[in-house]
C-alpha cells in the first residue's frame, strides 16, 4: 500500500510515484476529496478537480482512484466515467 506520507518523503510527481494497481491509504483519498473539489466522487470512483490533460480526442483526463475490492486504487488518468 502507498501512503501519503512515502509520497510526500519521495519529491516525485503523483503521475510518478503511483502506479497503476497500486493501492492508497485513507491519507491518500482525503487528498484526492481536499485538494479541489473532486470532479468525479461516486461510490467506486475519485478524480481530482484539476484536468491533468487531454486525450487523443480532446477530452480531459483526470488523476483517478477507482474502489476495488473495498480498497482504494490508482487507476492513472481517465476521462471522466460515462463521458
Amino acid at each position: 500500500m502507498k501512503t501519503k506520507k512515502q509520497w510526500d518523503e519521495s519529491g516525485k510527481s503523483l503521475t510518478e510515484f503511483l502506479k497503476i494497481g497500486d493501492t492508497v491509504d485513507g491519507e491518500m483519498v482525503d487528498y484526492f476529496l481536499q485538494v479541489l473539489p473532486p470532479k468525479t466522487w461516486i461510490a467506486n470512483c475519485i478524480q481530482l478537480g484539476e484536468p491533468y490533460d487531454t486525450d487523443m480526442y480532446g477530452r480531459l483526463i483526470y488523476m483517478t482512484l477507482e474502489k476495488i475490492d473495498c480498497e482504494w486504487t490508482w487507476a492513472g488518468c481517465k476521462v471522466e466515467p460515462n463521458n
